[in-house]
């Protein structure tokens, strides 16, 4: 090792000033060289690697924000199950009926209200109740929902309101509620 040091001092101590510097700025170039391609492939390899691991990435929060997604309506399925088969008895006319004779406005009713069914998918159908009350006050009204949203089973589909021709502060109403139904139970 030593004796390559003494042949590179007395090459070195040989030349003239001139040589001297551009054989140093050659060696300074065969150095530098593939030390910037190694610079330059590390870094665009690095940002191609950071690109997919930033794709990766959004592809986990997405499926974690699914897997989110699912676990709550897989629980609220459970939960609908637990309540249809607790109340398999559950007739939506027959609780409409309970509920416009207990706020005593069955005599509002402009006519018979209407059942019809719709199958959700495999395990559901829905059974629509569609009623039309006549010469209702907002406070009959407010106590009609609130009727209503006070069973966990039954839900507000659609409500139309307009104003009665009669009376200035009456209102007449269209209601659409619905109930679930497990198909099985429907059929």
């Amino acid at each position: 090792m030593i004796k390559i040091i003494e042949h590179i001092n007395n090459i070195v101590s040989d030349m003239d000033e001139r040589k001297f510097y551009l054989s140093f700025a050659g060696v300074f170039v065969v150095l530098l060289v593939p030390i910037l391609f190694l610079i330059f492939f590390t870094r665009s390899s690095m940002y191609s690697w950071q690109a997919r691991i930033d794709e990766i990435n959004q592809k986990r929060t997405t499926i974690a924000a699914a897997l989110t997604r699912f676990s709550r309506v897989r629980k609220e399925r459970e939960r609908v199950n637990a309540k249809l088969n607790k109340e398999k008895t559950f007739k939506i006319a027959g609780y409409f009926q309970e509920v416009t004779e207990s706020l005593n406005i069955s005599r509002n009713l402009a006519e018979e209200p209407r059942t019809t069914t719709a199958r959700l998918d495999k395990d559901y159908t829905e059974i629509i109740l569609t009623a039309r009350l006549n010469d209702l006050s907002m406070q009959r009204l407010v106590d009609l929902l609130s009727k209503i949203s006070a069973q966990e089973l039954v839900y507000t589909k659609k409500l139309d309101i307009t104003k009665h021709k009669g009376s200035p502060p009456a209102i007449d109403v269209s209601i659409t509620i619905a109930t679930l139904a497990q198909t099985s139970e429907v059929a």
